[in-house]
């Protein structure tokens, strides 16, 4: 909620605690990640989507952005696995 009223900063504070709460939710760590996204901590929004895709959160939108994190972060390959993943599960997107 605190995302989509436009403050990303207080929402990956109380998605920290989410995650500290309900550390083997891949949706509480896949929500961190794109709230990091949204305050451009890249390194962190990417450890926490790793952790959401390692407890099995492979949905497209957590796929495309972690490719698109991977590709910025010159991990070229990875990134383009990821993002064709996210592009075969999702095509209408």
């Amino acid at each position: 909620m605190l995302l989509l009223q436009g403050d990303a900063a207080a929402a990956v504070s109380a998605l920290k605690r989410t995650v500290e709460m309900a550390p083997n939710s891949s949706i509480a760590w896949r929500e961190l990640g794109m709230a990091q996204v949204a305050i451009n901590q890249a390194q962190a929004a990417s450890a926490s989507l790793e952790r959401a895709v390692s407890l099995g959160g492979k949905d497209a939108r957590l796929l495309f952005v972690l490719g698109s994190l991977d590709l910025a972060a010159r991990r070229t390959e990875l990134g383009i696995d990821r993002l064709a993943i996210a592009a075969a599960s999702n095509p209408s997107a």
